[in-house]
């Protein structure tokens, strides 16, 4: 690194004005630490200690081979949470984008060099400054918001801070064999562990991608809410993203569940695990849901989509239930000035 590129990560701010608001959170605490003005709009600088502990890493990286060792990073990758909604005084702010990574990890001069700026404006970190910096994170927040707020003393006294839910990967590995349709009894499924998870799986069933997609921007929901020009275009980035999902000649097979906890269950199938490393396109599965709200032991009902199969198909799945997310439900607490 050169003094050309150190300077390029200085921030290049108009205006700036340090925070210096601490708060603690059930898991993790953190520094508010400066609110500045650039090019682009509105920005805030947060530093924090984690939610949970930085990965520890091996000298040697290990390119993963199979979609199996490509799915196990998610397990080795940092939780922090970050910030929902702020309000400083009678000012809210509104939260478009953030970044954020560990500040020690060797790749980070961009984040050391700007916590260096912000240390020699004035920032103050109170306890975390005795943090060992493999534990802190640096979080960047834009706002939709373009100018400097005019903020005094004493609405730093009245700082509410909300959190979102964060959502943590556990490790399950569990293998089953299913069967297509409509089960007479839900197939039960013990996850064990500490919380006792129980999974009770009530069928597999096929979805139709393309005849649902024909129909999907005639919902009232988006013909109240954008033009027939928006939704022309809309329908048509959306039917040509579908052929990296799902051929015209397959369909989706859904996997619909319930949980005694509140996880959301990732499926894949063992031949997908057991292929090289592949790009997966998941948009689609992420936005599947299901047709009712509870099912038959009283959860919510739950749905998680597999790999693409042929509309004649009639085998059986193999697959595995490869993690689930725990859910860390979000909170709203206040700041104080250090």
């Amino acid at each position: 690194m050169n003094i050309k590129e150190i300077r390029g990560c200085l921030p290049q701010v108009t205006k700036e004005q340090v925070l210096n608001i601490a708060y603690r959170a059930k898991d993790h605490s953190g520094v508010l630490a400066m609110l500045a003005e650039d090019k682009e709009g509105l920005l805030l600088w947060e530093i924090c200690n984690g939610a949970e502990k930085a990965p520890e890493h091996t000298r040697r990286y290990r390119v993963p081979r199979t979609n199996r060792e490509s799915q196990k990073s998610i397990f080795n990758q940092s939780i922090s949470p970050f910030l929902h909604g702020l309000k400083i005084g009678d000012y809210v702010f509104s939260i478009s984008s953030v970044s954020g990574s560990y500040i020690e990890e060797t790749y980070n001069y961009s984040e050391q060099v700007q916590l260096v700026y912000l240390l020699s404006k004035g920032v103050q970190l109170g306890e975390l400054e005795e943090e060992p910096l493999a534990n802190l994170t640096m979080n960047c927040y834009r706002f939709s918001d373009k100018k400097m707020p005019k903020l005094i003393s004493k609405d730093y006294e009245r700082t509410e801070l909300t959190f979102a839910a964060t959502h943590i990967p556990v490790r399950v590995n569990k293998r089953l064999k299913l069967s297509s349709g409509t089960y007479k009894k839900p197939r039960i499924v013990k996850i064990g562990g500490e919380e006792d998870a129980t999974v009770y799986i009530s069928g597999v069933h096929f979805y139709d991608i393309w005849a649902k997609a024909e129909m999907e921007f005639e919902d009232k929901k988006y013909r109240d809410r954008f033009t027939k020009e928006e939704l022309s275009k809309m329908k048509k980035q959306y039917l040509d993203m579908l052929p990296s999902i799902c051929s015209k000649d397959c369909v989706l097979p859904v996997i619909e569940y319930e949980c005694n906890k509140n996880y959301q269950m990732q499926f894949y199938t063992m031949d997908f695990l057991r292929r090289t490393v592949e790009q997966r396109n998941s948009f689609m599965l992420m936005n599947l849901r299901a047709d009712k709200e509870y099912g038959p032991m009283g959860f919510e009902n739950r749905v998680c989509g597999l790999e693409p199969v042929k509309k004649n198909f009639e085998g059986s799945f193999q697959v595995e239930i490869f993690n689930y997310y725990k859910v860390l439900p979000g909170q709203v607490i206040s700041g104080q000035r250090l």
